[in-house]
């Protein structure tokens, strides 16, 4: 209960107007002098704010926010301490009052020692506002602090939404703390590699099914109704390309879609890889172990192979607590792991396991070799290898892969001309692996593995001699458009057009001559105890005849695209360099996956003159 009393008499007639306040003063009337009472029953007040909070500002300037910082001009004054701070000094150093310009100077010295704390203990709590606000004088500028004051951190629930909000463009981020550093190899392949990097699918789009050509102008004649016989028109199947056909042979014809009609027509077997000014690929990658099929987080990984090598090399980076995942199951036995790379599995034997720490990184890198490492040392014992009787090399070859006459489980692909070694012919001392390798390397070729079978490949080092390699159909046609990196290496050497060749206590001796030449100019003789039939000799010459003339080394960097995979050595490629086209053949792959990227690098001999 509230009693008004005014003082002026109340207006004769009418409302009266109560007006609270310094309001505008208004010139009227003066009412007559009379004294009301009036009372007045008001029930409880209620305040209506609006809060505005500026959710820049830390948490910390909250609080702090509670003295504004107007008073922060005696800041500077209150800086200084006052002389009767002075007297409960205990210090023995302490100087009497007569000298306290001194005292004044060792006193800040001893601050050194006894840090901020004292002076702070020293100072009475009044002088604390300063301190307060010297503190709150970096966030001066926020001057919304001031009306948030009234605000409490009930409400921060609101802020914690609004800043997360920010957030939700960082899509990447958010995918990386989800998944631990060692399973996001192929999730940072994805991020990189984006949605529309089909590589095959974009080759089957580049001749859409509209470009066959259109049916020619014309008119369709309805007969009348009751005129007879409604005849429905059948459409024609027939397509009509405006390209002349690639095939003239008899046979079904193969429709390449895509093709430009200036392009010679592409030949059975031809992998073409287009001139693009993008080429969109999509990496994946794993690893695993193959006897409990557990998966390995591999960081990175690499494959090796040459043409003198008869096994793949193989290394990988994993995290250092993925080492009880790579210990064998027997001592004699190493571990069998798979490599998968666009597709493309590639089997290996982890034989070195090497552990790196620095800072806070630490990792384990692995190493090994192709499932042929098998039948080398130290898992192939040395043993001695002959024939008592006649035997074809490739009889041989496979001999020296048994154990008391019985299979171990390996087979021979024998990809050149066999020839027969006669009794006693054959002798040689070391692990399997090198037994077959000899029998290749006599008539010129050499061994390759398979990518996962226990299969070894026995191929020529030249299945053609280079001065025929014109009429060669290559393996895969590559623009310069599809490298990254591109160099090229001259090398000259002697034209070499005559070789003799001879077998050692037996067998045929023989000369091999390039046809056309005057066989002026030979090469170093081969003697070797294998060549004990004229298929031998020929198959030996032309590999050492085509190690002469000019040569253009080419290494060629690019990425494992879908239409070609990684390009092992014995395959012929045509590189189109501009206007200038080499054919050489692959003799080296490189194969390495960093966790984001897959490139395959590929040395190549192209024979020049």
């Amino acid at each position: 209960m509230a009693d008004l009393i005014f003082r002026r008499p109340r207006h004769a007639g009418g409302p009266v107007h109560l007006v609270f306040g310094a309001g505008v003063e208004v010139e009227q009337p003066a009412p007559d002098p009379t004294s009301v009472e009036v009372t007045v029953q008001l029930s409880d007040p209620t305040v209506t704010a609006l809060v505005l909070y500026d959710n820049r500002n830390p948490r910390r300037v909250t609080t702090a926010a509670e003295m504004p910082h107007q008073p922060a001009q005696s800041g500077a004054a209150a800086a200084g301490l006052g002389w009767g701070l002075s007297t409960p000094m205990i210090d023995p150093t302490a100087t009497p009052w007569g000298l306290a310009q001194s005292a004044r100077r060792e006193f800040a010295a001893a601050w050194d020692i006894s840090g901020r704390l004292a002076t702070e203990r020293a100072a009475p709590w009044v002088k604390g506002v300063a301190r307060t606000q010297q503190t709150a004088l970096v966030h001066q500028a926020a001057r919304p602090v001031a009306v948030q004051s009234a605000a409490r951190w009930a409400l921060a629930q609101a802020l914690a939404t609004q800043s997360a909000l920010v957030h939700q463009a960082a899509r990447s981020h958010v995918a990386h703390v989800i998944a631990p550093w060692g399973l996001t190899a192929r999730v940072q392949a994805l991020v990189v590699a984006r949605h529309g990097s089909g590589v095959a699918r974009l080759a089957e789009m580049l001749m859409p099914w509209q470009t066959s050509r259109p049916v020619p102008p014309g008119r369709e004649v309805w007969p009348k109704p009751g005129a007879g016989a409604f005849v429905p028109r059948v459409p024609t199947t027939r397509l009509v390309f405006a390209c002349p056909p690639a095939w003239a042979g008899s046979g079904p014809v193969h429709l390449l879609f895509g093709r430009v009609c200036n392009l010679p027509p592409v030949q059975p077997g031809l992998v073409v890889v287009p001139v693009r000014s993008l080429y969109m690929i999509l990496n994946s990658s794993s690893l695993r172990r193959v006897d409990n099929n557990a998966y390995l987080p591999a960081l990175s990984m690499g494959l090796t192979i040459d043409a003198d090598s008869w096994t793949w090399g193989f290394s990988a980076d994993l995290p250092a607590d993925a080492m009880p995942m790579l210990s064998r199951t027997s001592q004699s036995e190493p571990v069998e792991v798979e490599m998968v790379i666009n597709g493309t599995a590639y089997r290996a034997l982890i034989e070195n396991i090497s552990r790196s720490r620095s800072f806070q990184n630490r990792g384990l890198t692995v190493r090994g070799r192709g499932l042929a490492a098998v039948l080398d040392e130290p898992f192939a014992p040395v043993s001695t290898f002959g024939n008592t009787v006649g035997r074809t090399a490739q009889q041989l070859a496979g001999d020296a892969l048994t154990i008391n006459g019985e299979s171990i489980g390996w087979n021979i692909d024998w990809q050149i001309d066999d020839w027969l070694v006669p009794a006693n012919a054959w002798s040689h001392q070391g692990s399997m692996i090198s037994a077959v390798n000899r029998i290749a390397a006599a008539a010129g070729g050499y061994l390759q593995p398979h990518n996962t079978a226990r299969t070894l490949r026995v191929l020529p080092r030249y299945p053609s001699a280079p001065w025929e390699w014109s009429s060669v159909v290559p393996d895969f046609e590559l623009p310069a458009a599809a490298m990254s990196v591109e160099t090229i290496e001259w090398v000259d050497r002697p034209d070499f057009n005559r070789v003799f060749v001879g077998g050692i206590s037996a067998g045929f001796n023989g000369q091999v001559t390039r046809t056309g030449t005057a066989g002026d100019v030979l090469a170093p003789a081969v003697a070797d105890g294998l060549m004990t039939d004229a298929d031998a000799i020929r198959q030996r010459g032309i590999a050492e005849l085509a190690k002469g003339g000019r040569w253009a080394n080419m290494t060629l960097r690019l990425p494992v695209l879908s239409e070609t995979g990684a390009i092992p050595p014995g395959k012929f490629v045509r590189y189109h360099d501009g206007e200038v086209n080499r054919l050489g053949i692959t003799r080296t792959l490189s194969v390495q996956d960093d966790g984001t990227e897959i490139w395959q690098s590929i040395g190549v001999e192209a024979y020049v003159a």
